[in-house]
Formats: structure tokens, C-alpha cells, sequence
């Protein structure tokens, strides 16, 4: 294994445990996730990406106060494509996907929360389902629906 891919290749490994643990509380819910549901799974790895970037958000921020984190959002308009695919944000976003190939997502995370653009997070946060859900696919751990 390349030893630069080894930082995502661990948070991918307990993604897809994650994942796994995610889709069996949901069976044993009764709410049944069907294997070939692309979207279901989608969602699924979305909230587990999303709870890692969220802990890692809040623990390197344990010093700043709830007002000064919400007057640092500013909103994002909706767009039809994917954020980190915007002119204004792709290479920043490809930088930080790049990190977390070679370090981890948290190293990521913490970068971008130094450049105090919350938009920024979301477009890594997109863009690492799309990654990490890629990257399943490609090891057969889900189907890709055609």
C-alpha cells in the first residue's frame, strides 16, 4: 500500500464500520436499508462524514464562545452542482482532500477551520462523501447503482 494514502485509507476503514453499524441499528429499527439504495447509503456515509468533521470542528474550537462561531457563518446560496466543484473553492477543496489522503481528515478539517470559511468545510464535506463512497464502491463493500 502506498504510504501516502495510508491517512484516508484508516478513516475509510472506520467509515465503512461506521457505515456497517449504521445500516444494522436501521434494520433493527425496522427501517429496512435495501443494499442496492445508492441514496440511502449516500445519506448514511453523508451523517458519519458529517459527525467526524463536526468533532473534529468542535474540538479544535473548544476556546471560542457560541457567539463568535455564529457570527462567522455566513449563508450559502444553493447551486445545482456540488460546492467543492465552484471556481472560488476547488483548488482549496482539492488541497484539503489531498491532506486527507495523506494525513487524516481531522489535519484537513483543522486547516480549514484556520481559513475561518465555513462554505469551505461543507465543499470538503461534499466532497469527501463523494470520495469515501467512491472508494467502497471500488472495494465492492457497496453496489454501485446504474
Amino acid at each position: 500500500m502506498d504510504m501516502e494514502n495510508i491517512g484516508l485509507e484508516n478513516e475509510i476503514v472506520q467509515i465503512q464500520q461506521l457505515l456497517e453499524s449504521k445500516k444494522a441499528q436501521l434494520k433493527e429499527g425496522g427501517n429496512v436499508v435495501e443494499k442496492s439504495n445508492e441514496i440511502s447509503e449516500k445519506e448514511i456515509i453523508r451523517d458519519v462524514i458529517g459527525q467526524r468533521i463536526k468533532f473534529f470542528r468542535n474540538q479544535s474550537s473548544q476556546t471560542e464562545t457560541e457567539s463568535e462561531s455564529k457570527s462567522n457563518i455566513s449563508p450559502v446560496p444553493p447551486v445545482e452542482s456540488p460546492a467543492y466543484l465552484s471556481p472560488e473553492l476547488k483548488d482549496k477543496v482539492q488541497e484539503l482532500v489531498n491532506i486527507c489522503f495523506t494525513d487524516s481528515i481531522e489535519q484537513a478539517v483543522k486547516q480549514a477551520k484556520a481559513l475561518d470559511n465555513p462554505a469551505l468545510i461543507d465543499a470538503l464535506h461534499d466532497a469527501l462523501i463523494d470520495e469515501v463512497h467512491a472508494a467502497l464502491i471500488e472495494r465492492g463493500k457497496l453496489q454501485k447503482v446504474v
